[in-house]
């Protein structure tokens, strides 16, 4: 029993509501056929109004006369609904009290109530009425969802953050494994709990993953579901809010291109001339063409040029390592490795460390995609650190960095090395949270579903494929939103089907 720790209040007030209830109660009881679905819900409605005045041993008696009574409902969904939100008042008294583990206890043994409603929901469904499965099934639904909310806040607030993440992704589970489409409600639900946890642990990457999870679900509710035009609409609902959530909560800057942004402030850190902006405007103009033989004999007539008008080092390094990417793109690998030596040789005499740092982590990107390019991985993977380290000798060139990780990550996936890939992918997550792009993301989690596909792992391929569609969105590129977005629902019909669920048509 629990000790009352503060005095009755005044007799003004709620007390004229309690001794109202208790006169209800009494008339019920002495009524010769008894409702005792009435009689329970109003010793219900009593300790919680004790508990409104403080009056913690009333409150905690009046919820075990309303279990008590419950226990003589006939209708087992009716009598589980009863007791477990009896319980739960009692749970909610112990924890305000802070007798928390006390609290914890008698919530989850609400919450186990309600999960036997669902299991007998679920399997009276075909002899149920439709309108009595759906009602039962909302009420269900919302104390569950309300009693397990309660129960992670006490949690984390005992800092307990293990068993916290288990009271969510234990029902998770729980409810997929039954298998049966009218889940999937619950289960969006248990997705947006899943984001409020994740964002109160400051988990960024799981709240990336929920929010994709939680877009799924809505679409596959869609397609179980007979309201396929509430469902759509609800979806299209979600896309919109999780996509400013995401923009807000990963501090995402719109219409900002990082890696063009990078290489302007490199630029400006060496004073360049009316004549270097011209051979900028000019080498961006030969990059157009498809003609890669005319291309390599403008860019080599530009060099010259260049030379002669002593143009900046810097300006024409980016010339340079665009000629060893046109010349490797007509697979004329030997010249290209030899034009990257003389390149890295006039880059090592620029004074400016950071200027030079750039310029020679951009070299290497290129030779680390020349030997991809001719499956050379071993020497690729080590232009590509090499380029990594380059690019993160300074925070300006983060974003680059990021880029030169992504690659790598690419050229393990390609040789099925799919957990060197993951470990990678690891450290660029940081980065693109800390610059904000959309861009990086995208192709971040592209790469991570590539590597749930590569490995067979339709669940995780889907949820981060998901995630690489809503950056692509947010990003304003609709084909690739759409591109990804299908993908990701086919991983996770393939990924429903393996474990029993029914197949969907796409």
């Amino acid at each position: 029993m629990v000790k009352n720790t503060a005095p009755p209040k005044s007799a003004n007030d709620p007390y004229n509501e309690i001794r109202k209830m208790q006169n209800q109660i009494q008339a019920l009881e002495n009524e010769k056929k008894k409702d005792y679905e009435a009689l329970s819900g109003t010793h219900i409605a009593l300790a919680n109004a004790f508990k409104d005045v403080e009056d913690w041993i009333k409150g905690e008696e009046s919820a075990n006369n309303a279990i008590k009574t419950a226990k003589k409902i006939k209708d087992n969904l009716t009598k589980n609904l009863k007791i477990a939100e009896a319980t739960e008042a009692i749970g909610t008294i112990y924890v305000t009290i802070q007798d928390y583990q006390k609290g914890l206890k008698y919530w989850s043994e609400a919450l186990d109530l309600l999960d036997k409603n669902f299991e007998a929901l679920l399997k009276d469904k075909p002899k149920m009425p439709e309108d009595q499965f759906t009602q039962q099934t909302t009420l269900t639904k919302s104390l569950y969802i309300d009693y397990l909310k309660q129960r992670i806040s006490t949690l984390l607030k005992l800092k307990d953050e293990k068993h916290a993440k288990e009271a969510i992704s234990k029902p998770f589970s729980k409810f997929l494994k039954t298998k049966d489409p009218n889940c999937f409600e619950i289960l969006m639900f248990l997705s947006d709990i899943k984001i409020d946890l994740a964002l109160q642990l400051k988990d960024t990457d799981e709240i990336v993953r929920s929010v994709s999870e939680l877009l799924i679900l809505d679409f596959f509710a869609k397609k179980y579901s007979g309201d396929s035009r509430y469902w759509s609409k609800k979806f299209h609902h979600d896309i919109k809010e999780k996509c400013s959530f995401l923009i807000d909560t990963l501090k995402i800057a719109l219409d900002e291109k990082v890696i063009g942004k990078e290489t302007l402030n490199i630029m400006k850190l060496i004073n360049l001339e009316t004549k270097d902006h011209m051979y900028i405007d000019k080498i961006l103009e030969i990059k157009q063409s498809d003609d890669f033989q005319n291309k390599i004999l403008e860019i080599n007539a530009l060099i010259t040029k260049m030379r002669q008008d002593d143009a900046s080092p810097l300006v024409l390094s980016m010339v340079q390592n665009e000629l060893i990417s046109t010349i490797a793109q007509q697979n004329q690998y030997t010249e290209a490795f030899e034009k990257a030596k003389e390149i890295m040789k006039d880059i090592k005499k620029i004074k400016n460390k950071e200027v030079k740092d750039f310029l020679l982590g951009q070299t290497q990107l290129n030779l680390f995609r020349i030997n991809v390019r001719r499956q050379d991985y071993k020497q690729a993977e080590k232009e590509g650190r090499k380029c990594i380290e380059y690019f993160e000798e300074n925070i300006k060139t983060l974003g680059h960095a990021c880029i030169g990780i992504l690659e790598l990550a690419s050229c393990y996936i390609i040789q099925r090395r799919f957990d060197k890939a993951e470990s990678l992918l690891e450290r660029p997550i940081d980065f693109c949270e800390e610059m904000g792009s959309a861009e990086l993301l995208a192709r971040l989690y592209e790469l991570l579903g590539g590597v749930g596909l590569k490995s067979a792992d339709s669940n995780k391929a889907a949820i981060y494929f998901a995630a690489s569609a809503i950056f692509y969105l947010i990003s304003n590129d609709q084909n690739k939103y759409q591109e990804f977005l299908t993908l990701s629902i086919n991983m996770y019909n393939r990924y429903l089907e393996s474990i029993g669920f029914p197949t969907v048509e796409m």
